[in-house]
């Protein structure tokens, strides 16, 4: 089993994977209803209501800043507590899996963004989560703040970080923001294009 920075998990089912396959399930009932296979919709939509009711039931553990949702989960009851920058548990929010203000979702976040995530990069001017699998500042992380977290502190890290000479990557310097890891990164482009997007037109 892999996780989204195609590295080994420590346990075989992962949160944020599910939420992405309860997620998909509902695009795809939608897809169905449009043509008229209402019945399969239906099926699909059930499917969706039951994953969201497992995830719920064996992904939400006990973290450091209490109940929150845990990176992987085993079969006998074992959780590990991280984050990963390209599949975050920031995004839950965003995929309309909880909604913002819930518990559980906040005490996810904070952990995320705090010195109780084992990956977090606490130092530099560029502060944010990063991972084991590249422990530097992760823009996808800055990203993700653009949607739905400290948008105005995020833009002015955009508007400083030079980034790989302007073209998005994986990661940055904490302390100038050049490229670390990852230069010329398309898909986080792409992401970090949409999420500009949407912070901008949200604040006009």
């Amino acid at each position: 089993f892999l996780s989204p920075t195609d590295d080994p998990v420590k346990y075989p089912y992962l949160t944020y994977d599910n939420v992405l396959v309860w997620r998909s399930f509902l695009i795809l009932a939608d897809v169905y209803e449009h043509f008229g296979e209402g019945e399969k919709a239906g099926k699909l939509t059930a499917k969706a209501a039951r994953l969201r009711q497992d995830i719920q039931k064996h992904c939400i553990r006990q973290g450091p800043r209490g109940l929150m949702y845990a990176w992987s989960v085993g079969e006998n009851g074992e959780y590990e507590i991280l984050d990963q920058p390209p599949g975050s548990l920031q995004l839950l929010e965003y995929y309309g899996f909880c909604k913002k203000d819930d518990e559980v979702y906040q005490n996810t976040v904070r952990t995320i963004h705090s010195r109780a995530n084992p990956d977090y990069a606490a130092t530099g001017t560029f502060q944010a989560p990063a991972c084991e699998h590249a422990p530097f500042p992760w823009v996808l992380s800055l990203a993700y703040e653009l949607l739905n977290g400290d948008r105005k502190r995020a833009l002015k890290l955009f508007e400083k970080a030079p980034l790989d000479n302007g073209i998005a990557c994986e990661t940055i310097d904490a302390d100038t923001g050049w490229v670390k890891t990852g230069a010329a990164f398309a898909t986080c482009a792409g992401f970090l294009a949409h999420s500009l997007a949407v912070a901008l037109q949200e604040s006009e």
